[in-house]
């Protein structure tokens, strides 16, 4: 079982350089400058005829404007930009006017804009 732990000081500044060299990046640098209210996996409550919950990585508010960015460390598939659609639809619908939502491939150091 893989417990999440960090076994040796060689593979955390492994990580630690992985983090910064994607965190760097202009647009994602303003993602953590701390300008924004910050919701991580914060669970937005749906209701469609049954309650459900939606759980995007990472939500940030300023005045009337959302943005939500999901992380992918995979393949990019098609239904991810419906998944992260979806988190934006439901911002709209919570009154946010200035929705805007991507993908964050982090290992191949993509981002996507949904539209």
């Amino acid at each position: 079982m893989i417990e999440g732990l960090i076994a040796s000081s060689n593979q955390f500044n492994s990580i630690k350089r992985l983090i910064e060299s994607k965190i760097s990046q202009p647009q994602v640098a303003e993602w953590f400058s701390g300008k924004y209210k910050l919701y991580n996996e914060c669970s937005i409550l749906v209701s469609d005829g049954k309650e459900t919950t939606r759980r995007p990585d990472r939500v940030m508010i300023t005045d009337d404007k959302a943005i939500v960015v999901d992380y992918k460390f995979g393949k990019e598939n098609n239904e991810y930009n419906k998944q992260v659609k979806r988190y934006m639809d439901l911002l709209a619908d919570m009154g946010y006017k200035n929705v805007k939502g991507y993908l964050w491939y982090v290992y191949k150091n993509k981002i996507e804009e949904v539209k």
